[in-house]
């Protein structure tokens, strides 16, 4: 989840956050943030900043920068 939707404040910066989510997913055919074993370890990476791992696979940097 973005961390809008935590604060309950959904505007279109939602779905671009998710659009990048699926396109990573694609990229590397791994979910983003799956080395979190619980939905409290998913929410404090997400809401402090901190990227997916799966954004250390992503090699091409146009893609890279496409995600972000």
């Amino acid at each position: 989840m973005v961390p809008e939707l935590y604060d309950e404040h959904y505007t279109e910066v939602v779905d671009i956050y998710a659009f990048g989510l699926c396109v990573l997913e694609l990229v590397t055919m791994e979910i983003p943030y799956n080395e979190c074993d619980t939905t409290v370890k998913i929410y404090k990476k997400v809401s402090t900043g901190e990227k997916p791992q799966a954004m250390n696979k992503v090699k091409d940097p146009e893609v890279q920068r496409f995600i972000e």
